[in-house]
């Protein structure tokens, strides 16, 4: 039973007659019917698919902007030829085009049309490549977390426009602050796999109000030593949840020269800074620990009480919850002197591992 069933073009007689207008028309044909189960089925999927097979050899804006349309095709096999058809265009519909079916379709189902997008998106090699895929994947319309598909692509096309990836990073600060949390989230776990090209944007976003928790989150898991001075002056930010923040990511980075004010943040008026700033001098383990201490009592014993209070004094008192007590595990000791990095692994998306 046809719903909005028309004549079936013969895709063979128009490409033997050369009728281009023909077979894009054809682009556009669906003949949808009901199966047996009530559901609707669109049969002229083959129709669409055969004509944009046919229409690949022919450089027509009209027949670049028909395929370019069925990008869009709800039919794999569908996006599939168009993608074939448009493999070695380097117009720039294409290529937002081809970047934006990248960055949403699907996952599995439409895994395959992303890896024919995606190879020739690195044939056509346009320097945009990189920020139009990042731009697709963290603001695609649908709710969908970031996976393993996601990771692979950006990773392939780092290769090919790495050197990009500081600009797109400053491009992605903005949306840390999103209206919608799922975009604030992908964001986020982009600049991680962008890497070091990712760590002077944070921390100048450390100056925005509307992201700067969201940066110092990510610094912290950019494990990068280069944020280390910035998080600190953020130590004893006004906001409860921005010093919570900001001592936990200074755990991750593992700086011992953060220790100081770990041990003033130890003795914070809120538990969860108490606890996240034990935590983190957990992590930096006993000899940062004892530095500090061995600097408080130098100060003590010059009688610095400016640097005392810099280095042993938290603002206020602690509330009336016990500090949770630091007990210092197996962790390994911090190297001094070594390098600008600290040492962790690569947070960018080679060093992605899927939950």
């Amino acid at each position: 039973m046809g719903l909005f069933s028309r004549r079936r073009p013969d895709v063979r007689r128009l490409t033997r007659k050369g009728d281009v207008a023909g077979l894009v028309a054809a682009l556009e044909h669906t003949d949808q019917v009901l199966d047996r189960g009530g559901r609707r089925v669109d049969v002229g999927a083959s129709v669409r698919r055969d004509a944009a097979e046919a229409l690949g050899d022919h450089d027509d804006p009209l027949v670049v902007r028909g395929l370019v349309v069925r990008l869009s095709d709800e039919n794999e096999a569908v996006r599939l030829a168009a993608i074939r058809a448009l493999r070695w265009r380097p117009e720039d519909d294409v290529v937002l085009a081809l970047a934006g079916g990248v960055g949403s379709w699907p996952s599995p189902e439409g895994d395959g049309s992303r890896a024919e997008a995606l190879d020739a998106l690195l044939e056509i090699r346009d320097p945009r490549t990189l920020e139009l895929l990042v731009v697709s994947i963290v603001q695609r319309a649908s709710d969908r977390p970031l996976g393993p598909s996601d990771a692979s692509s950006l990773t392939a096309v780092l290769e090919m426009n790495g050197d990009d990836a500081g600009r797109v990073a400053w491009r992605l600060v903005p949306p840390l602050g999103h209206e919608r949390m799922e975009v604030q989230d992908r964001a986020e776990t982009v600049l991680t796999w962008l890497g070091s090209p990712s760590v002077e944007p944070l921390i100048a976003a450390l100056e925005r109000p509307d992201v700067r928790r969201r940066a110092a989150k990510v610094l912290g898991e950019l494990r990068d030593s280069r944020a280390v001075e910035p998080l600190v002056e953020m130590a004893f930010d006004h906001e409860v949840v921005v010093r919570r923040t900001v001592a936990g990511s200074l755990g991750l980075i593992k700086d011992p020269s953060a220790a100081p004010v770990l041990l003033r943040s130890s003795r914070d008026t809120d538990y969860g800074v108490r606890d996240a700033a034990l935590r983190a001098l957990n992590e930096l383990g006993a000899a940062a620990v004892v530095l500090a201490v061995a600097q408080l009592q130098q100060s003590l014993i010059a009688g610095d009480e400016h640097r005392v209070l810099e280095l042993g004094e938290a603002p206020g008192e602690p509330d009336a919850a016990a500090s949770p007590e630091l007990e210092f595990t197996a962790s390994p000791e911090p190297e001094f002197g070594h390098g600008h990095e600290a040492s962790a692994p690569d947070p960018g998306p080679r060093g992605y591992r899927p939950e």
